[in-house]
C-alpha cells in the first residue's frame, strides 16, 4: 500500500487517493489503521476518487501530542482535503471514525455531501448511558485501561478488540492486512491517551445533530453487537433522514470481511445522493 504524505494543521498525514469523480473521504476506526484498504479497489466505488488516510497518532503519520479533541481530528480531515482541492465530499466513517465524521458535519456542513456512519460508539460523549449492551461495554473498559497501565499492550488491544470483532479476528486481519495485528499494538497508546479520553470529553447531542442536514446512511453488520443497535436509535431520533442498511452475517468487521457488500451498499447511498 503505496501512502502519500501531506503537512495538516501542522502534522504530517499519510493518505491514499485512488480513482475518479466525486470524492469519497474514508475515516478509520480505533487501532485499524488500513481498514478501508480493502474498499480501494472494490469494482462497485470505481467511479468515485476514494481517499482514505492514517489518522494522527496512527502508523506514519505525526504522533499526537497532548490532547488531541474529535473536533482537532475534524479539521485535520478538513485540511487533508483543502490540501487535496476538495471543497466538498461525502463522508463515510467507521467506529470511531464515525464520531469523527459526524463533527466533521457539524462543524464544515458545506464541506459533506452524503455522510455514511459506520456503528460509531456513542458511548461516554454527551452524556450518553445507553442501553444495558451499551453500558456493558463501558465497564470493560477500566480493566482495559489498568492491562494498559501495567505495560500489558497486547492484552489491551485484544480485551478492546474480540468483544466486537469476535473470535478468530486476529487471523482475518492478517489474511486481510498483513502486519495489522503487530501495527496495532504499536499505536494502542493513541486509544488510551488520546482517543478514549476524547470521547469522554465529547459533547454532540441534539443541539449540534440540528446543524447536520446531509443524508445520512447507518451501515451496520447484521451480527454486531448490540450496543450498536441502541446507538442507531439515538441516531434515528436525531436525524430523520437517517437511511439503514444491514450487511448480514458480519459484525463490527464489516468492510474487512465483506468488503464488496460493504462496497455496494456505500454506492447504492451515494448513487442516490451525487453531490451536483
Amino acid at each position: 500500500m503505496t501512502m502519500q504524505s501531506a503537512m495538516v494543521n501542522g502534522i504530517r498525514l499519510e493518505y491514499e487517493a485512488r480513482g475518479a469523480g466525486e470524492p469519497l473521504a474514508l475515516i478509520h476506526c480505533n487501532l485499524i489503521a488500513d481498514a478501508f484498504a480493502p474498499l480501494m479497489d472494490q469494482p462497485a466505488l470505481s467511479g468515485y476518487r476514494l481517499i482514505r488516510y492514517h489518522r494522527r497518532g496512527y502508523v506514519g503519520s505525526s504522533r499526537a501530542e497532548g490532547p488531541v479533541s474529535i473536533a482537532d481530528q475534524a479539521a485535520d480531515l478538513s485540511g487533508l482535503l483543502g490540501h487535496l482541492g476538495v471543497r466538498r465530499a461525502h463522508i463515510a466513517g467507521h467506529s470511531y471514525g464515525g464520531l469523527i465524521a459526524l463533527q466533521l458535519a457539524a462543524d464544515y456542513p458545506d464541506m459533506v455531501g452524503a455522510l455514511m456512519l459506520m456503528e460509531p460508539p456513542l458511548l461516554g460523549g454527551q452524556d450518553y448511558i445507553g442501553g444495558p449492551a451499551s453500558q456493558a461495554i463501558s465497564r470493560r473498559m477500566p480493566l482495559l485501561f489498568q492491562r494498559y497501565r501495567e505495560g500489558d499492550r497486547e492484552g489491551a488491544a485484544d480485551g478492546f478488540l474480540s468483544p466486537v470483532f469476535g473470535p478468530g479476528y486476529r487471523e482475518l486481519l492478517e489474511q486481510v492486512l498483513p502486519g495489522s495485528w503487530t501495527q496495532a499494538t504499536r499505536d494502542v497508546d493513541m486509544l488510551f491517551t488520546v482517543e478514549s479520553p476524547a470521547l469522554r470529553e465529547w459533547r454532540f447531542g441534539a443541539a449540534e445533530a440540528q446543524r447536520i442536514t446531509a443524508p445520512m446512511l447507518s451501515l451496520g453488520g447484521g451480527e454486531s453487537d448490540p450496543a450498536f443497535f441502541e446507538v442507531e436509535q439515538l441516531l434515528r431520533e436525531w436525524f430523520p433522514q437517517l437511511e439503514t442498511v444491514r450487511v448480514p452475517g458480519v459484525n463490527h468487521l464489516l468492510q474487512l470481511r465483506w468488503p464488496r457488500l460493504v462496497a455496494e451498499a456505500l454506492a447504492e447511498f451515494l448513487a442516490r445522493h451525487p453531490l451536483s
